[in-house]
């Protein structure tokens, strides 16, 4: 997959999918699938932070680091990535921004969701994408709606169940697990010294928090999988100046020190609490490392 951060002229045609895809969930990527529809370049147009979050000021509010969104981008067979700045991007007009899918992208065959939006204040909307689309021969796929219980399948309503620890609902709507590929950082062998070596991950800034707890989870070393133990939080026990995941990978002891790894969050257990000593904290640790792999027993063994 080729990536490109601006706008540069092509003579290929191209389908075009529009928006941000904030953890590729079902609905994402049913705007994917209609790439395959034409015969162009497979090409999504997105930035690189979410817009919303640049609007608000918020951060911390995205359901994928920037590297595995690109790799999901790639598993989905885009083939060319345009991934811009959105202040750049949001002072221009909606007939503007249209112009460009049509002049310099080369467009041929647009792809969006049913209620996206583009253009300076968001002016622009499906209608007028409709009218544009039939008067310069475009094709347009529009998604349907999606619907999750009673509720539209959105990021936003993934994020509200991650932050409320209803992980197992969020990954049901995600489509898999929520997790992060991310470098294993030196700690301070605390959990070695106790009986259970772990791992340190910092989460990047970008990366919405889950609630603060104790979660099964999963963890892929290279094309090895195991159970594991995951602490989300700032370690009250012991302290510590960043948002951490901490994890127990259960049978394995190697040196990851500097290696990526990807840790998937599966299950809550229990929230983050503040033990009294650290053999409280010991025997908290091997309490949820039984019932993590109590509660995995049945999905592989390692």
């Amino acid at each position: 997959m080729e990536v490109c951060h601006q706008i540069e002229k092509t003579n290929l045609s191209q389908n075009i999918a529009l928006g941000f895809f904030d953890g590729m969930h079902p609905g994402h990527r049913a705007v994917i699938e209609g790439l395959y529809g034409g015969n162009g370049r497979r090409a999504v147009l997105t930035f690189s932070k979410r817009p919303q979050s640049l609007i608000s000021g918020e951060a911390g509010d995205c359901l994928t680091t920037a590297e595995d969104r690109l790799s999901l981008f790639e598993q989905a067979g885009v083939e060319m990535l345009y991934e811009l700045d959105f202040e750049e991007m949001r002072v221009m007009e909606a007939g503007e921004f249209l112009c460009v899918l049509r002049d310099a992208l080369c467009a041929k065959r647009i792809c969006c969701g049913y209620n996206f939006r583009f253009g300076k204040d968001a002016a622009g909307d499906i209608p007028l994408l409709k009218r544009f689309c039939a008067e310069n021969g475009i094709e347009l796929f529009v998604a349907e709606k999606m619907t999750f219980g009673d509720e539209a399948l959105s990021s936003s309503a993934i994020r509200s169940k991650l932050e409320n620890g209803e992980i197992e609902t969020a990954n049901r709507m995600l489509g898999r697990p929520f997790g992060f590929s991310l470098t294993v950082i030196y700690g301070r062998h605390l959990g070695s010294a106790l009986g259970f070596p772990t791992i340190n991950q910092i989460l990047p800034p970008e990366l919405l928090r889950p609630k603060f707890g104790v979660y099964v989870s999963r963890v892929t070393v290279g094309e090895r999988t195991f159970r594991g133990v995951t602490n989300i939080g700032f370690k009250p026990t012991v302290g510590s100046d960043y948002c951490l995941s901490e994890t127990n990978i259960i049978g394995f002891e190697e040196n990851l020190y500097g290696k990526k790894v990807r840790v998937e969050l599966i299950s809550f257990l229990r929230d983050e609490q503040k033990f009294r000593s650290l053999e409280e904290l010991q025997e908290a640790v091997f309490r949820d490392r039984k019932k993590s792999m109590e509660f995995q027993s049945e999905i592989f063994t390692n």
